[in-house]
């Protein structure tokens, strides 16, 4: 098997498992909250995201012991990032100009990123929600550290549940990924969640929503 059946395949589990988060959405949106009848589907939900937090962990342990053995990481070997400080990297834009920009207030349920622009930050290559999410963190950092560096103290990114979005303790959070040094983020959503998070990011850092722009990988028929 060559390695571009394989990078084919970590693609294909990365995606699914995306789709996946998004579904419990779409369940509960179609409940009737005074139809008692309907309510008794709630636990079919409950009984779903138990499975899917299954798949999800096995899909990790899958796709971690591929990665080490063929020692590939298609998810994150293909980003290219360009910044010029204050005016915007042309080579990468151009290349993305050539598809249609997105709003991050459009529903992005069921599709797949490929870049990113705000600022002058240009970003291509990306294959998951949470690897664009990831990438823009980091380059957040790069704007701001001190200001990034205060996220795992702020409120507003703590659920009314108590659900941290970012820590400098992995046991406060289901699925961490480290960014830096005893800063941590939750990744575990689906495009829809890590969306809202991003507006907030975005908000926090004074940095207007209409400004960051999202390419996908359809209108690159890819």
């Amino acid at each position: 098997m060559t390695n571009v059946r394989i990078k084919q395949i970590l693609d294909m589990l990365d995606s699914a498992g995306e789709q996946l988060m998004s579904i419990p959405d779409d369940m509960f949106l179609s409940i009737n909250p005074v139809d008692n009848k309907e309510l008794e589907k709630v636990q079919l939900i409950v009984k779903f995201n138990d499975s899917l937090e299954t798949f999800s962990n096995v899909a990790s342990e899958v796709k971690e012991q591929i990665k080490s053995f063929f020692l590939i990481d298609p998810e994150n070997e293909d980003i290219e990032r360009e910044s010029s400080n204050g005016k915007k990297g042309e080579r990468i834009i151009k290349e993305l100009d050539k598809s249609e920009s997105h709003s991050i207030d459009e529903d992005f349920t069921f599709k797949r990123p490929y870049g990113f622009v705000f600022d002058d930050v240009a970003c291509k290559g990306l294959k998951t929600w949470k690897s664009l999410y990831i990438q823009l963190l980091k380059e957040l950092n790069n704007k701001n550290p001190d200001l990034f560096a205060r996220l795992p103290l702020d409120e507003n990114f703590v659920s009314e549940r108590g659900n941290k979005i970012f820590s400098a303790n992995t046991e406060e959070l289901r699925k961490p990924e480290e960014l830096f040094p005893n800063i941590f983020v939750e990744t575990n959503y689906s495009a829809k969640g890590i969306i809202e998070n991003i507006k907030r990011i975005l908000l926090y850092f004074d940095i207007q929503v209409n400004d960051f722009k999202i390419y996908l990988r359809e209108d690159r028929n890819a």
